[in-house]
């Protein structure tokens, strides 16, 4: 029987395997770390069973030499595992964005209608504070930026910020 593992990354001195079966089976890791104790050249074996990993310390070595001997000494078989595509930053945002407008969508509030509603009262804000001229102004004038793209003022006739002023 072969147990399922994979490769986590491999440096000259040091390898990390994860186990790979079911998760309630990863214990059984400190068992499989004292069989790969036993290959030459393995200088330290630490077993991890809550992760389900194991950390190898070996002599300089190339991986697929080693991974000859753990399959051959520790019966483990190596699964070739996909790779994930890791998301871009601005994706990344993206994705967060949607997440929390879906979230607020629930509560009857978009995500627009919230951000319109900040950059007013951060206008407001600026404006009693007396900045006039820059900050009350720029806050006005993203919030009605903001407004502009909001998909209820893209419905309403002439889709400009003061439809959206009516309809809110």
């Amino acid at each position: 029987m072969t147990l399922p593992f994979t490769l986590l990354h491999s440096l000259p001195e040091r390898t990390r395997i994860r186990w790979a079966g079911d998760f309630d089976e990863r214990a059984g890791v400190d068992d499989v770390s004292s069989a790969i104790a036993t290959i030459p050249g393995v200088t330290r074996v630490d077993a991890r069973p809550a992760t389900g990993s194991i950390v190898i310390e070996h002599e300089e070595t190339e991986f697929d030499s080693l991974r000859t001997l753990l399959t051959e000494t520790a019966a483990i078989e190596f699964l070739e595992l996909a790779p994930v595509r890791q998301p871009a930053g601005l994706e990344t945002i993206q994705r967060g964005y949607r997440r929390l407008d879906q979230r607020l969508g629930r509560t009857n509030v978009d995500l627009n209608s919230m951000t319109f509603l900040l950059m007013l009262v951060l206008a407001a804000t600026q404006a009693m504070r007396g900045n006039i001229g820059g900050s009350a102004v720029s806050f006005l004038w993203y919030a009605l930026s903001i407004a502009k793209q909001s998909p209820r003022a893209e419905s309403a006739p002439g889709g400009d910020a003061a439809a959206e002023l009516k309809s809110i």
